[in-house]
Order: C-alpha cells, then structure tokens, then sequence
C-alpha cells in the first residue's frame, strides 16, 4: 500500500472502499479467532494486482490473554496513545485506533496528527 500511495498519491473514497472493507474483515476475523495485530500500518497492507488488500506481518502480533497487554509495541504514529504512555491497553480497540489512522492516510496522504 505504501509503494502504491508513493507512485499515485492518495485514493479516492471509491478507491478506498474496497481495500477498507477487506481490512475491516480482516482484522474482524483475527479479533475473532482474539488475534491483535499490534502493527497496523501502510506498510504491512499488501495489494494484489486486482487491488485487494492483504494484512501482513504479524511479528507483533500477540493472542489476547482476557486481560490487558502492557508490551509496548507498534509504529508511534500509527499507535492508540494508550500504548504510548505505556499503559495497559486492550488489543482490539487499538488495533482499530491504528486501522483509522491507516485509511486516513490511504485517503489524504498524511497522518492527521
């Protein structure tokens, strides 16, 4: 996703539509089977030829233990700022809080903070 945004600036909210979806899916499933990603960014989207995205590298990824985590993981501009302030967190929500800040990206080119 990253090269992609690099070569042809960002989608358009058509464009983003599909790779959102299947990122949304995606992490539903592995918060379902309580899989937390933990490094949710543009550079572990990967996109086929058709364009679908693919969520990669899960080195960070951890199961959730039924209580909160305290590791300290994850790419800061991308991260919850609970994590920040090294406070425990829940893994699903701040997966999400990084799945927002990605397709912010994907549609305007630059972090919003």
């Amino acid at each position: 996703m990253l090269d992609h945004l690099l070569q042809h600036g960002p989608l358009t909210e058509e464009e983003a539509r599909g790779p959102s979806r299947q990122l949304v899916s995606a992490l539903q499933y592995c918060h379902l089977k309580g899989i937390v990603h933990r490094d949710l960014k543009l550079e572990n989207v990967l996109l086929d030829p058709e364009g679908n995205a693919k969520l990669a590298n899960f080195g960070l990824s951890s199961v959730v233990p039924g209580r909160p985590l305290s590791t300290y993981c994850g790419t800061p501009c991308y991260t919850a700022p609970e994590v920040l302030r090294r406070q425990p967190y829940n893994g699903p929500p701040d997966d999400l809080w990084s799945l927002g800040l990605l397709l912010h990206v994907m549609l305007t080119g630059s972090p919003p903070f």
